[in-house]
């Protein structure tokens, strides 16, 4: 009944939008996207990506409207209020993940899953925010957030797993961004799902997470578990700041160099919280040939370089290399113990007009607890957009 309610809601607010009255020059889209990420050996497993997103542009005053599903995620946004010659921006936001929220379902250390850890979980989340667009490329935003978890157990989860508690929590964010990335398919369309845009940008993120009650979870019984887990002891107030930058540059008119890098730190947070490393899908810190989702930490430091050849228009590919400073790989609860994961990879990036088709794969050597030969993982992925 809780997930009927919560979707009725969600869908009335949806035909709301839709049927509000709407000028002559509106602008609608739809993008669908399939996709599916694999880990070959000696792990295996996959997860599957099904996407459906409608957008409408030129509602009064110049507002947006989006509505997506992303497998087991309903997301609706309302935005693009502007005053001060488009200087002040503002819109609200509501979500609702039924079952797969942060890949909780799955539980990973050292690269093999342990299905006696793993539960479901899910959330509705509704949130305002507020962006102040600065001369020079620089914005800033305020967002104020609240959301309710869900959690149940699986039929492989263990009895004696401890599930967190179905908790509210209030999440403020205060964001920086400067962007001087030149506008490209990549940046605007949702059925592409990796940016190739030249120039650079970053972000710093503050936030705290309120939670009106938290307790010790997890896997916490050594007569049940041979490895115990105390890393799910949270605090009531959440301290986090993460960070990030792209940059782009163009060394000649078939080959751009790409760099990313990303970073987080946190206070008092647990796996409902934590950045998810591992993988070769957008929705991740990447590490090409790890599962999706592999790595759970809020301490780590990431990078990767990749490097784009024009084969012929729309068509990019070429070799990427990753790199991770990870706080707590082995999930034993040993804070400042970091380890260090490496992988190297292969990636095909075509916008085919409307279309787009996204492969991935690689390598991780330091994947190497199960095999001294590492692990190896791919992603696929198709999208079209009708405009």
């Amino acid at each position: 009944m809780r997930l009927f309610y919560s979707i009725a809601i969600l869908a009335a607010l949806s035909i709301t939008f839709i049927a509000a009255p709407a000028r002559a020059d509106t602008d609608h889209r739809l993008a669908l996207v399939a996709g599916d990420g694999i880990w070959l050996q000696p792990e295996s497993g996959m997860h599957v990506l099904l996407l459906v997103a409608y957008d409408i542009e030129g509602l009064p005053g110049g507002t947006h409207f989006g509505a997506e599903y992303n497998t087991d995620t309903l997301r609706l946004k309302y935005d693009g209020w502007k005053w001060f010659d488009g200087k002040l921006e503002a819109g609200v936001a509501v979500s609702y993940e039924y079952k797969f929220a942060g890949l909780l379902i799955d539980y990973y250390r050292q690269g093999q899953k342990d299905s006696a850890r793993g539960f479901n979980a899910g959330y509705l989340e509704a949130s305002a925010f507020l962006k102040i667009h600065l001369s020079g490329h620089h914005h800033l935003s305020l967002t104020a957030g609240a959301r309710r978890w869900f959690f149940t157990k699986q039929s492989t989860t263990s009895s004696a797993l401890i599930l967190p508690p179905e908790t509210w929590v209030i999440e403020p964010r205060l964001n920086y961004t400067y962007w001087n990335l030149q506008s490209d398919p990549s940046l605007r369309d949702r059925h592409r799902l990796f940016t190739r845009a030249r120039g650079w940008a970053l972000g710093f993120e503050l936030g705290v997470d309120w939670r009106s009650q938290t307790r010790p979870w997890g896997a916490l019984d050594p007569a049940a578990f041979d490895v115990v887990d105390p890393r799910n002891d949270p605090e009531y107030l959440i301290v986090r700041a993460r960070q990030c930058i792209r940059a782009v540059c163009q060394l000649h008119n078939r080959l751009m160099a790409q760099i990313a890098q990303s970073a987080s730190w946190g206070h008092g947070e647990d796996d409902l919280t934590r950045v998810r490393l591992g993988g070769s899908n957008p929705y991740v810190v990447p590490l090409a040939g790890a599962p999706w989702a592999a790595f759970l930490s809020e301490k780590f430091l990431a990078l990767e370089s990749s490097w784009h050849i024009a084969v012929w228009e729309g068509l990019e590919l070429g070799p990427l290399f990753q790199a991770a400073l990870i706080e707590d790989t082995e999930r034993l609860g040993r804070e400042d113990t970091y380890g260090t994961m490496a992988s190297v990879g292969l990636f095909v990036d075509w916008q085919l007009g409307d279309f787009q088709i996204d492969l991935r794969g690689g390598w991780s050597p330091t994947l190497d607890d199960q095999d001294s030969a590492g692990q190896f993982g791919i992603f696929v992925a198709g999208g079209w957009q009708w405009d």
